[in-house]
Parts: C-alpha cells; sequence; structure tokens
C-alpha cells in the first residue's frame, strides 16, 4: 500500500509539472506588455573588389542562427545572470519596502547566487533557497506542493510553501529556479520572484548576443571585446540582430535606436564600415552623432557625420564592371554606442556633412578606437550586420558619382552615367 500511495503521489507531481509548464509555456505567449565608401576609389594594385569602396571578402563567412529563447542543449546559468535576476528581485523588494533572502539555482539544483537583504529575518536565509530547490527539481511552484502532504520530506528538505518558481523559457526548457522568503505574505514573495522569472528569456538572449561576437570573428578581429550590452535597433521596422544580412533598400532611412542608458550621461553613436579590407583596419563612417541622451533624441544629437546608408558592390577582377550578384555577404557594418565620460564633446575636427567631395576624398574614413581617445569615450553597447549588393546600391553608386564629381566605383553603364548621376 505505501509503494503504491507513493507511485500514485510521484504520477500525480509528473502531471502537476507538465500542467505548470504548459501554462508556463502559454503565458509567456501572450503579449506583455550612399556609400562611400568613398572610402576613396580602388586601384588595381588594391585588387579593385569591395562594397564602399574596399575589397570584398570571399571567404564565407559563418552564419550563426538568431538568437533563439533558449540554446539548445540548455546551458546552465552564469554568475553573471544569477547576479542580474538577484538584482531584478531586490529592485521589487526594495519597492515594495520588503527585505527577502533570493536564492537562485540552475537546472542541476546547483547553487548559482544567493543574497540575503539588509534587514530580512535570518529564517529567510535556508527557506529561500528550499522554495528555490523544490522548483529546480520539479518544474513548478513550490506553493503547488501543498497540495501533497510530506513531499517536502523528499530529495533531502525543499519546501511547499510559496515563492520558489521554475525559470522556464517560453520553449518550454526548465533551466533553474528562484526562490525568495522574507516577506510577511507568501504573495508578496511569489511577487518579487515573478520579476526575476519572467526575465529570463531576455537573459538568455543577451548571452547569445553577447556569443556572436566571438562566434564570428568579430571579436577580436574587428573589436578587442564584445560591448558590454546589447544595441536593439531596428531599421524599416524590422529588428536587427547581430550577423543578420540587411539590405540596403532597408537601411534607406536612419534606424531606431534603444539602449540602457544612465541619468544625465550623452552618447556618440558610430555606425561604421568595417569590412574594407585596403583601410588596413580604418573604418568608412556612415553616421557619427555625438551628445545624445538617448534614442528617443537621435535627432536631438550634434550631427558630425550626416547619415549614409551603409551598401556593398564589388568589382570585377579584370575591372571591367562591378559584379552584379545580389544576397551575397557583403561588409560587417558595426553600430556602436560611447558614452562621453566628461560630458558634451565638440567633434568639429571630424565633421563631414552633405553630397560633396568629401564622401570620396577619405573625410569619412576613420578609427573609432581612434575618436573614442581622443573625446574620452567609452564602447557600452553595440551591434553588427552585413551589407549586401542590391538594386539600391545603383542609386547609392549615382548619388556618389554626383557628389564626388567622378564616377564611382569606377564608370558602370546603366548604374552612373545618367543626367541625374551627373
Amino acid at each position: 500500500n505505501l509503494i503504491n500511495m507513493r507511485t500514485s503521489i510521484y504520477l500525480v507531481l509528473l502531471a502537476l509539472c507538465l500542467v505548470a509548464l504548459i501554462e508556463r509555456s502559454d503565458a509567456k505567449k501572450k503579449p506583455s506588455k550612399g556609400k562611400g565608401k568613398g572610402k576613396g576609389k580602388p586601384s588595381k594594385g588594391n585588387g579593385g573588389n569591395g562594397g564602399t569602396g574596399g575589397q570584398a571578402t570571399e571567404e564565407t563567412v559563418p552564419v550563426v542562427e538568431k538568437c533563439k529563447s533558449e540554446p539548445s542543449p540548455p546551458r546552465d546559468l552564469s554568475s553573471d545572470q544569477g547576479l542580474e535576476m538577484i538584482r531584478l528581485s531586490m529592485e521589487k523588494a526594495t519597492e515594495l519596502k520588503t527585505p527577502v533572502t533570493i536564492c537562485i539555482r540552475d537546472r542541476h539544483d546547483n547553487l548559482v547566487a544567493h543574497i540575503r537583504m539588509k534587514n530580512a529575518i535570518l529564517g529567510s536565509v535556508d527557506l529561500a533557497c528550499q522554495k528555490a530547490r523544490s522548483s529546480a527539481l520539479f518544474p513548478a511552484p513550490s506553493g503547488a506542493f501543498a497540495a501533497f502532504p510530506g513531499i517536502e520530506l523528499s530529495n533531502g528538505i525543499i519546501s511547499n510553501l510559496q515563492g520558489g518558481l521554475p525559470l522556464i523559457t517560453s520553449d518550454g526548457v526548465h533551466v533553474g529556479s528562484i526562490g525568495v522568503s522574507g516577506a510577511a505574505a507568501a504573495e508578496i514573495d511569489v511577487e518579487i520572484a515573478k520579476v526575476a522569472a519572467d526575465m529570463i528569456d531576455s537573459l538568455l538572449a543577451e548571452s547569445c548576443y553577447l556569443e556572436k561576437w566571438t562566434a564570428t570573428g568579430e571579436v577580436p578581429t574587428k573589436l578587442a571585446m564584445a560591448p558590454p550590452a546589447p544595441l536593439y535597433m531596428s531599421y524599416n521596422n524590422k529588428n536587427v540582430l547581430p550577423n543578420d544580412l540587411i539590405t540596403s533598400e532597408d537601411m534607406l532611412e536612419k534606424p531606431t535606436l534603444t539602449w540602457d542608458t544612465e541619468s544625465g550621461a550623452l552618447y556618440t553613436i558610430f555606425i561604421i564600415d568595417f569590412g574594407i579590407e585596403r583601410l588596413e583596419g580604418l573604418q568608412w563612417v556612415h553616421w557619427l552623432v555625438t551628445n545624445v541622451k538617448d534614442g528617443a533624441s537621435v535627432d536631438q544629437g550634434d550631427e558630425v557625420k550626416d547619415y549614409v546608408p551603409p551598401f556593398y558592390f564589388k568589382i570585377k577582377e579584370d575591372f571591367s564592371g562591378l559584379d552584379l550578384t545580389k544576397g551575397t555577404r557583403g561588409h560587417d557594418i558595426l553600430a556602436l554606442v560611447y558614452k562621453q565620460k566628461t560630458g558634451q564633446v565638440d567633434m568639429v575636427d571630424e565633421r563631414q556633412v552633405g553630397c560633396n567631395e568629401g564622401l570620396g576624398d577619405g573625410s569619412r574614413i576613420d578609427d573609432h578606437v581612434a575618436i573614442a581617445e581622443k573625446y574620452n569615450l567609452e564602447l557600452v553597447a553595440g551591434n553588427f550586420f552585413f551589407s549586401t549588393y542590391t538594386d539600391a546600391t545603383n542609386d547609392l553608386l549615382c548619388y556618389f558619382t554626383k557628389c564626388t564629381g567622378e564616377p564611382f566605383p569606377i564608370p558602370a553603364e546603366g548604374i552612373n552615367d545618367g543626367a541625374e548621376c551627373q
């Protein structure tokens, strides 16, 4: 009878976990809230390839799948992710004026992070981890175990009190748990834990974001290290993820940018072409804006180099014309945000705006690292994507021809020889 009873309990518990997983997954699905690369004209000695005036890279660039909510196979939670969940939970607890203890455990029931806020009751220290252990071993809220008297004595000591939540991605993958204890009412413990649990997809996506910089070789080839935080950007109402291929048609208008900002801080924005080999590490600057408060006020900043849509072209090896193959991966374009550590800056020495020979005489060739050192800037966010040849490229080549006064990058019948290009 005892064996049958225990078997029944585990079967019921298994069903409970499955229901919790389904409910969690359903809840997650509901809504909550011109180039000049004027970088000078290519010469035969330079190979003549290159969007924006540089050489094209023929080797295949590693293509990484778009960041998913949960990598496969599931990964263990990192200490950084655990500490970020601790931070989110503490902010909520502070808002509620309720000191608590918070415990994060991974999918193997290993401790990831554990903190007791000032004045949290002593008994909450162990209890928070017992709640987390319940939801780490069984992917269900710890309070659900109250329906199974005695279950708290299994697997060592776990808890059937509210405050423990499983960390389950929108794909239904269980990656760990969080336990909170110390509030006068169990519902408040749950409310605090839920703030962190609801952010698990974003935390894992950010981790994926950082890995793409190294998986594609952008780090350390182009940057010494990945930007510390993501730069969320969209072109033509389409989100841009690291390593995406973006057409010039979508980039004709300035992008929408969002990043984590500090109150009172000012920022500098770069969009640079890092794929022109003949520049030997320098970049062609498509956009440079300083003294920006946040993504919503970019237009109020100082446009040091006005926006030129990124584009890519390749010259045939025999210099007989342009290679009009569409959709191939062109140059890597980096979008970087720097914090101005000393406040407002004046980059008058870097200025180039308008349709003039400055697009092709080297005025747009620069090095973001050198500029950052010169003006005391600190890299805080970034993104990267790749350009490609499309029909819109022809319009930009015509524009550059008009501005520089010479066929850009070489005479191309039907592309840069029309009256509108003169």
